[in-house]
């Protein structure tokens, strides 16, 4: 998913070079120049910076800017600037890697300065860094995404220091099979099987032992289990504009098309003005209509998985029709023109400020539109009842490794099995009844947010709650979504539940072999930066889709888009096998 979150086509922009910069205190280990972060946040941030920076004896950084175009004319060139400009790293190498995110165009860059540093992150290794904070980054969560950034540098473990266990780390199952090949993450296997009673008859019931095993049928970390849930964002269209069009919700491509054209040129929320958006997207996020069009993509992969067979999306048919309706879509102005270049924060001004958004791709309305007009919102189901809505079993990986540093597995595996009990989870994901959630007669319980803990759900959770958020060894407790009496999390709830019902197969966990692994990571990065580059071109007209496909589907193969697929297709095939 490499920067598919940010702008897709910074080609599209022109890039302003300034000579501008910016500077960290003494021994500061962050940079937040549009204050996105609290004192609090960015005090424990630098904290674990520090730490790790000491442990390993390679710095790791973080630096917030409001646009990288003051410092270079591109995002890499600009990180690098501002590395070396605040003296950042360790020793006479400098050794370090820096996470510099930018604001104004939503891009990022990794950093790794000096010998030690690019050794221990790789090309490889960012890609797997990236993995662990983009999805944070994609809904604003700051936060978390430079918390599971900071984690997931802790993972890098060819200085050779590490810890016994890691609780928390989200390490991937291709980075388990990495560091378990190696011995430095032990088998648990029959650690499960001795004393974790609990998680077993999970795994059972819910048939997922293939999804956590690796390649050479070893079990290196410990899951989170959710049960099945959706994986992806989905479509919410603006009920009440079709209330008072006297429109139904579209079942169909062509109903779709017209609800937009209403939504722009009908005035459906009669303030007289023509500024209603049909769909509005920020850069990223058109693809996350695919599910309408009959499209349930792994976005892990860019496969969709049918009948035993793992179908490469962008070189499919229907990501060719997906293709012509957007392109048209675009023509008549009926999607926000910036859509490759808009931003989330573009997005939620316009949701806070104006009743003019039709429909938004995303996990929850209420993030743009506010908790007061959420409800305006209805979730779209896929055309003509397909059951494409992309689902997961609801397992996160790397929630629990042990390294062979560890002289006591045995005792962790029971403390952790007590986390897959009803009990266990409630404790590890809420927290203690009467501080940090209240819980009636009936079952039904509400975050404590104005105790000793936080004045929101976000700082109870991560302050008060034993493991917080996503993922951690527990599964979900039964009264987290059930019982839940807090509106926003509940109206979300349901609302996703409903669309469950139009859900896909559950995205398989692949588990690729070392060599698999090796050749993939090289094929990946070009391929689907050609694809995004040409889903932009194609879509905003630069391009004309049915005289430049077969030029489209050419290129792809050169570029090994043929050889990507069999990896995957043989990585599913023995995930199906078991």
């Amino acid at each position: 998913m490499k920067k598919r979150l940010f702008s897709i086509a910074l080609c599209l922009m022109l890039l302003l070079s300034l000579c501008v910069t910016a500077h960290a205190a003494d021994g500061a280990y962050l940079i937040d120049e549009p204050g996105l972060l609290t004192q609090d946040e960015a005090e424990t941030l630098e904290s674990r910076a520090a730490e790790l920076t000491g442990r390993y004896g390679i710095g790791v950084y973080i630096a917030v800017v409001d646009d990288f175009t003051d410092y270079a004319s591109d995002c890499e060139t600009a990180s690098e600037e501002i590395y070396l400009a605040n003296g950042f790293g360790v020793g006479s190498e400098q050794n370090g890697i820096l996470l510099m995110l930018s604001m104004a165009d939503r891009d990022y860059d990794l950093c790794a300065y000096g010998t030690d540093a690019h050794l221990a992150f790789t090309d490889y290794g960012k890609e797997r860094l990236e993995e662990e904070f983009l999805d944070d980054f994609r809904y604003d969560d700051w936060y978390t995404g430079f918390e599971d950034y900071l984690s997931a540098c802790g993972l890098s473990f060819n200085s050779g220091e590490y810890y016994d266990v890691y609780i928390k780390s989200g390490i991937s199952a291709t980075e388990a099979f990495q560091y378990g090949s190696q011995g430095i993450l032990i088998p648990l296997n029959d650690l499960i099987d001795q004393y974790m009673p609990n998680l077993k008859a999970l795994l059972d019931e819910q048939d997922l032992w293939n999804q956590i095993t690796s390649a050479d049928g070893n079990i290196y970390a410990l899951p989170q289990l959710n049960g099945q849930e959706l994986a992806a964002p989905a479509v919410y269209i603006n009920q009440k504009w079709l209330d008072n069009l006297g429109m139904k919700l579209p079942t169909t491509q062509d109903e779709f098309l017209d609800v937009l054209r209403a939504f722009v040129k009908d005035d459906p929320n009669g303030d007289g003005a023509n500024d209603e958006y049909g769909i509005y997207c920020p850069s990223g996020a058109v693809e996350y209509t695919l599910p309408l069009f009959g499209v349930a993509m792994d976005y892990s992969t860019y496969s969709m998985y049918d009948n035993g067979n793992a179908v490469f999306v962008p070189t499919s048919d229907v990501y060719h029709d997906f293709l012509a309706f957007w392109a048209q879509a675009y023509t008549e102005k009926l999607i926000n023109q910036d859509c490759f270049t808009a931003s989330w924060d573009d997005l939620n001004a316009i949701g806070a400020t104006s009743d003019t958004l039709g429909t938004i791709p995303t996990y929850g309305a209420y993030q743009h539109v506010g908790t007061e007009r959420d409800e305006e919102y209805v979730g779209l189901n896929p055309f003509n009842g397909k059951h494409t809505m992309p689902s997961g079993n609801g397992l996160g990986y790397g929630a629990l490794c042990i390294t062979d540093k560890c002289t006591n597995p045995e005792l962790i595996c029971q403390w952790a099995d007590y986390f897959y009990c009803e009990e266990g989870a409630i404790l590890g994901r809420m927290g203690v009844a009467g501080v940090t959630f209240s819980l009636d007669d009936n079952g039904m319980y509400d975050w404590i947010t104005d105790g000793e803990w936080g004045g929101d759900i976000t700082s109870v959770r991560n302050k008060a709650c034993m493991f917080g958020w996503y993922p951690a060894p527990l599964a979900k407790a039964k009264l987290f979504d059930e019982g839940n009496t807090n509106p926003e999390e509940l109206f979300l709830y349901e609302q996703r539940k409903a669309l469950l019902e139009y859900a896909a197969e559950p995205y398989p966990t692949l588990n690729w072999t070392e060599d698999e692994l090796a050749e993939r990571a090289d094929l990946i990065t070009t391929i689907t930066s050609y694809y995004y580059e040409y889903m932009a071109q194609v879509i905003t007209g630069q391009l004309d889709l049915d005289a430049t496909w077969d030029e489209y589907l050419s290129n792809m193969d050169a570029m090994g888009a043929s050889r990507l697929h069999e990896i995957d297709q043989a990585a599913y095939t023995r995930y199906l096998e078991g």
